[in-house]
């Protein structure tokens, strides 16, 4: 996106010298784009502004590409192009179209001729707020380093050109460093330790609550669908014979960093039987295809885990820094010299 890649739109070198010195051959921190967050329907929003209108986009470290509702692009007028992907969403209902906007603002940055996909769904994403229009994806978020402290309500993205493990400028008792790895599509994906058992887990800042693959409930955890502590709590697009289900664990381990007594949505993995019928790929990319974008993953990091950390996804890195939220929120322009 131009204008927010090279320029840093924050006088953030003054600010940050107020943090801990850092080796002399390391460069400070530098916040290029700060935002509030809000909670939409459990999702992190932030506000921005597309042309001349106010607008609100949803954070989703899951989504494969940035996105813009169908309403929307009627709304503003916008022409929609043909795109050399395909986007599915988990409907099965699918979008090849995209969108140039005219500008894209972000906490007082601004980046013309922003590329957005159309949303496959044709309605709004929230019948009750029209300003809710679209995704901020990893096709973008990936530019920088993503810090979203849930407690701070602050979504910054930092400059990327920075000393590796110089990011820890919040105080946290622990701060666990694991290391990423991206899917093909995009998604970071970590290892985490639940109940003591090592399973891979997408970050979705996207999904409301963490989820569990049923596959992966069953042959690793021996969970019994019927068991007393396992409770049903919906469908799969209204079928009867996929069940949706919840369980609570014991603990939720990254590195250091737990999470007691986490609940998970238990889930069919619907992606692999789309996959194995439709034998195409279901999250963006008509070529891509590993074992993430085909099947649920074992685990999803939903916003019901995430909420309760503070979470720093170094993409360069290829590590996230995660500690539990702290109480006051601090950011790095807002660092107190005393410290």
């Amino acid at each position: 996106m131009r204008g927010w890649l090279n320029v840093s739109i924050l006088a953030c070198a003054s600010l940050m010298a107020a943090l801990p010195a850092l080796a002399q051959d390391c460069k400070p921190l530098n916040v290029l784009i700060s935002a509030d967050m809000r909670a939409e329907r459990g999702l992190p929003t932030i506000p921005v502004t597309i042309g001349d209108a106010s607008k609100k986009l949803t954070i989703n470290t899951a989504s494969v590409f940035s996105e813009i509702s169908q309403p929307a692009i009627k709304e503003m007028n916008l022409n929609t192009l043909q795109a050399r992907v395909r986007l599915f969403d988990n409907a099965g209902q699918s979008s090849d179209r995209y969108v140039i906007l005219p500008s894209l603002g972000i906490g007082g940055a601004k980046s013309d001729q922003v590329k957005f996909m159309m949303r496959p769904a044709p309605g709004p994403m929230n019948p009750n707020d029209a300003a809710l229009v679209g995704v901020l994806g990893p096709d973008i978020l990936q530019n920088y380093d993503l810090d979203l402290d849930f407690a701070g309500r602050k979504m910054q993205l930092i400059s990327p050109d920075h000393c590796d493990g110089k990011v820890v400028y919040w105080t946290a008792p622990t701060v666990a460093i694991v290391p990423m790895r991206l899917a093909q599509d995009g998604k970071a994906v970590i290892s985490v330790m639940l109940d003591g058992k090592r399973l891979d887990a997408v970050i979705n800042t996207g999904a409301p609550n963490s989820q569990l693959n049923q596959d992966v409930a069953e042959d690793r955890f021996g969970v019994k669908f019927d068991a007393p502590d396992v409770k049903q709590v919906g469908t799969v697009g209204g079928n009867a014979n996929r069940k949706v289900y919840r369980r609570q664990f014991q603990s939720l381990a990254f590195e250091g960093v737990t999470i007691a007594n986490p609940e998970l949505v238990l889930l069919p993995d619907e992606l692999k039987d789309r996959m194995r019928n439709a034998n195409q790929p279901r999250t963006g990319s008509l070529t891509r295809n590993d074992a993430v974008t085909t099947r649920l993953p074992d685990m999803t990091l939903g916003m019901s885990t995430l909420g309760k950390l503070h979470v720093y996804i170094a993409y360069r890195e290829r590590k996230v820094y995660i500690s539990e939220a702290a109480p006051v929120p601090r950011g790095p322009a807002a660092a107190d010299p005393a410290q």
